[in-house]
């Protein structure tokens, strides 16, 4: 089905707003998907049992839609536990041996950060399983070093880390250095959509939204400039890629060394001015105009360090 993201940021707003009632503790993971921290509030509340059938309650009754929810003693048995039991499901992992006797059987793709790549070099040691990584952790540890340390860790029941409160003043960015100073004000576009693209997953991973888009460049003799733009938050490539290629096309035209975009103004909040009727258009069009910088300098990015 084709998306429509206008209302699925409405309807996220709305579930934070929930959310919010029970804890000041919340990490959005992405729109429809949070960590709740309630070890402090939960007693208010009746425990947070009684908290996640409110919040499933409340969902349902006041914005329509349907959630599943998992209460764990970690946030890898709290994410575990959401998935358990859906759609509108709940589901309860208090303990380590809980989630041990859960998991031990299952693909090791379940432990938290075991991507595909991960998973191909742990199939290499003959590790398919949690059990598996249990009965070889030093095996783990050595192919993977700090990574594998933390792996064996989650496959254990231990994850000592904390809900993360979101941080207004935070900001991210990715930058770009030429070996050649160049005036391929083409290439430097593509550049910046590269830029674009990996900032956007970024933000839209950590579940926010930027307002500022900064451009950063140094030119041939080191001078630096930066030129900023503000406007309606924003956590797509799209909108993050033109407002840099316009502020580009402002900067005067000379040999530069290097090449970045950051964000700043993260906020969790969502500003539906941004989804235009123009939207879906618009992205069409640049994914014509980057499929044809892409077969002009794809084989360029090794160029830059």
């Amino acid at each position: 089905m084709h998306p429509n993201m206008g209302k699925y940021e409405t309807a996220s707003k709305l579930v934070h707003q929930i959310w919010a009632d029970y804890t000041d503790i919340c990490e959005y993971v992405s729109l429809d998907e949070g960590f709740l921290d309630v070890t402090d509030s939960a007693d208010r509340f009746g425990g947070a049992k009684a908290i996640s059938h409110e919040i499933k309650r409340r969902t349902r009754e006041e914005i329509g839609l349907t959630c599943s929810v998992g209460v764990g003693y970690s946030m890898m048995a709290a994410k575990l536990a959401s998935e358990e039991k859906k759609p509108d499901g709940f589901f309860e992992i208090l303990t380590p041996a809980d989630l041990q006797a859960l998991i031990l059987d299952r693909s090791v793709r379940v432990i938290y950060g075991v991507g595909p790549k991960t998973a191909e070099e742990l199939k290499r040691l003959g590790i398919t399983t949690v059990r598996q990584i249990c009965e070889n952790p030093l095996g783990v540890e050595a192919l993977l070093g700090s990574h594998g340390k933390q792996i064996v860790k989650l496959a254990q029941g231990i994850d000592r880390r904390r809900v993360t409160v979101y941080t207004e003043a935070k900001s991210i960015g990715t930058e770009q250095t030429f070996q050649q100073d160049t005036m391929d004000f083409d290439y430097l576009k593509y550049i910046l959509f590269l830029d674009a693209q990996k900032l956007s997953a970024d933000i839209q991973q950590r579940g926010v939204y930027a307002q500022t888009v900064t451009l950063k460049i140094t030119y041939g003799d080191m001078k630096q400039i930066t030129r900023s733009k503000t406007g309606d938050a924003t956590a797509q490539a799209a909108d993050i890629y033109e407002t840099a290629a316009a502020l580009l096309d402002k900067i005067e035209k000379r040999p530069i060394r290097l090449i970045g975009i950051s964000l700043s103004g993260l906020t969790p909040n969502i500003q539906l001015s941004l989804f235009d009727p123009d939207k879906k258009r618009k992205q069409d069009r640049l994914r014509e105009t980057m499929l044809k910088l892409q077969a002009k300098y794809g084989d360029k990015e090794k160029d830059c360090t």
